[in-house]
């Protein structure tokens, strides 16, 4: 049992494998029951996937606010630029099309801000 865990593991299991995978090669090393330990990996598993689980659920408003942060700029200033002759005279001057840019560049690393700080990277 031992060399069949030892020739599953390449090196970049998860810590979640990696753990199930040590569990079932020390039951094996060791001997006798291995149901005891195996169930309380699998509990540990649940608990782990639960606690992704709930971290998701409350970082899903700060996702959201995060989205509608970035979206709302561009959308609205794409909306003014074909609705508004005034925003659009603007925009095509060299010191609108200046601000616009570094506005989106702005906007740009703010997403990627809030997403590091979110921890999603999605």
């Amino acid at each position: 049992m031992v060399d069949a865990v030892e020739s599953v593991r390449r090196g970049d299991e998860g810590p979640h494998l990696e753990l199930a995978l040590s569990v079932i090669a020390t039951s094996a090393r060791l001997g006798g029951s291995p149901a005891a330990a195996i169930d309380r990996t699998a509990s540990t598993l649940r608990r782990r996937a639960a606690d992704v689980d709930e971290r998701d659920a409350h970082s899903a408003q700060a996702r959201l606010s995060a989205h509608v942060l970035t979206v709302v700029p561009v959308a609205m200033l794409a909306l003014l630029v074909v609705t508004d002759d005034d925003v659009r005279v603007a925009s095509t001057s060299p010191v609108g099309a200046t601000c616009i840019v570094v506005g989106l560049s702005l906007n740009a690393i703010g997403s990627l801000w809030m997403r590091h700080i979110i921890g999603t990277g999605r």
